[in-house]
């Protein structure tokens, strides 16, 4: 969501979105899907009773199949007004992605999972037997590659690609400070599928964050966020936070980012698009994670690890800063996303629009 079909490609002709309205429809449901499911329970036996899965499914998932099961006869219907010859499906985590791409199937239209930038988080039976929905998978750089081979992905089906996202940060030429001053702190990001992950630990990342910085002498200039409800958890809700004994400014909002880039000259956070974002504008990043999801979370993806330093504890972070341990040794940017030489973000859709293009007609 939004869709655009396959003859309106990026800045080619004017782009067409479609956007589904989600609406409740209780007696479709109950007619077409509630009542055969149930019949299905009934007749298996389970270590737990039917009447028990019965009752939970009934409070906690069946009503939210209305809006999800309209959605893929939605879906269903615009493959079929459209007859795209692909689907690029942008993400994996919620099921409205994996709904489209299930109707594409249907279809007969081939789906290609498009990762969200850096991709933290991914689901192997979507890529591989019985369950795989998608057909083909772009690869932004190295940290992908490494992520869909883990999974299963055979070699074949993966497709490198540029991301025209990172076209807005190849030109722009920041001020380049080789003595650390002040430090911009990102907001930790919450992994909430992880058994470890608490309020107690997101707010030691804070702590931990800010402790780190003082003890190297540098200037917090302030912790960004995107939402203020981000912050609201730990309990910091207006422009200051009082964290270890030091009042911090706080920020807001997704423009921010690259307004605050030139005020600082190092930039602590957990990995994220920022991540690359700051290491194309030539600002130092550590990658700062107090929990190590990718041993308790099996949906972790951390194919960055070949190429990043990372810093699980406060005394790394002080390492790496130190020692100014951002990429491994023999690692670059280049090694960890694709990049190309280009003019502008509308060269970037160019190149991303001529590759897509390319999948269509030669796997297609």
């Amino acid at each position: 969501i939004p869709h655009a079909n396959n003859k309106k490609f990026f800045f080619k002709k004017k782009i067409n979105f479609l956007y589904y309205y989600y609406y409740y429809d209780s007696i479709f449901l109950k007619k077409f899907f509630y009542t055969n499911l149930i019949k299905n329970l009934k007749r298996k036996n389970y270590i737990f009773t039917n009447n028990i899965i019965i009752f939970f499914l009934e409070k906690h998932i069946f009503k939210n199949f209305n809006k999800i099961i309209h959605y893929y006869f939605f879906c269903l219907k615009m493959f079929i007004k459209f007859k795209p010859k692909a689907a690029i499906i942008s993400g994996e985590l919620y099921e409205h992605f994996a709904t489209c791409a299930q109707a594409a199937k249907k279809n007969k239209i081939k789906s290609i999972f498009m990762p969200h930038s850096l991709n933290l988080e991914g689901y192997k039976n979507y890529k591989k037997g019985k369950t795989k929905i998608f057909d083909y998978f772009l690869s932004f750089g190295g940290s992908d590659r490494i992520n869909y081979k883990r999974q299963g992905v055979k070699k074949k089906f993966i497709k490198d690609i540029f991301f025209p996202h990172y076209g807005n940060f190849l030109n722009i030429k920041p001020k380049k400070n080789y003595k650390y001053r002040k430090a911009l702190i990102l907001t930790y990001d919450k992994f909430t599928r992880c058994v470890e992950e608490s309020v107690y630990n997101e707010k030691k990342y804070y702590v931990q964050a800010v402790k780190s910085l003082e003890d190297l002498k540098l200037h917090i200039y302030a912790v960004k966020a995107k939402h203020q409800a981000d912050l609201l958890s730990v309990g910091y809700k207006k422009n200051y936070a009082l964290i270890n004994n030091t009042s911090v400014k706080l920020y807001y909002g997704y423009g921010e980012f690259i307004k605050l880039i030139n005020k600082v000259d190092i930039i602590i956070g957990p990995p994220s698009t920022a991540t690359i974002e700051a290491l194309l504008l030539k600002k130092d990043y550590y990658i700062f994670q107090n929990s190590k999801f990718s041993k308790l979370t099996k949906s972790f993806l951390n194919g960055y690890e070949k190429y990043l330093h990372v810093s699980y504890n406060q005394k790394q972070l002080i390492k790496n800063i130190k020692e100014r341990n951002i990429f491994k040794k023999n690692y670059c940017l280049d090694d960890l996303v694709n990049l190309y030489k280009i003019n502008s973000f509308k060269d970037g859709c160019d190149i991303f629009n001529k590759q897509i293009e390319n999948i269509i007609k030669v796997d297609g």
